[in-house]
């Protein structure tokens, strides 16, 4: 996408990157820590599904890859999750820790009670194969 990865931010310490409204990760109206939070652990407000990530037999978490995706139009990959000051949308919301993962819990609708993923969510994808676990 043409900008640094959080990585590089971090290791040339310029964490402020994450923040700039112009970085692709930036999302307007959260609720992003201030500047001394910030330089404990960085807040996402947009998360990699963490539903494609599936245990294999061994009950070890294995990373999903792109082209396990069985329908990659209607699968959600990046979400906009909640951070820690952000008003959930259902009392059974949990997650909104900012980690760079996510799962549905964690979706935030922080745009007049819209968030960024395809609606509806009949059309929604959480997982590599929609088999394994249908809305």
């Amino acid at each position: 996408m043409g900008a640094k990865s959080v990585g590089e931010l971090g290791q040339s310490g310029d964490m402020d990157g994450l923040y700039a409204k112009d970085y692709p990760l930036y999302i307007p109206g959260a609720p992003y820590p201030g500047p001394t939070k910030r330089l404990k652990a960085p807040a996402f407000a947009v998360g990699m599904n963490s539903r494609l990530q599936r245990k294999n037999d061994a009950d070890i978490k294995l990373a999903g890859r792109y082209e396990q995706i069985q329908e990659p139009s209607k699968t959600v990959v990046l979400l906009e999750r909640g951070l820690p000051k952000d008003k959930k949308t259902m009392p059974a919301q949990g997650g909104f820790s900012g980690s760079p993962k996510a799962n549905p819990r964690a979706f935030a609708a922080r745009h007049n009670q819209k968030g960024t993923l395809i609606s509806p969510q009949t059309s929604i994808v959480w997982t590599l194969n929609p088999d394994d676990d249908p809305n």
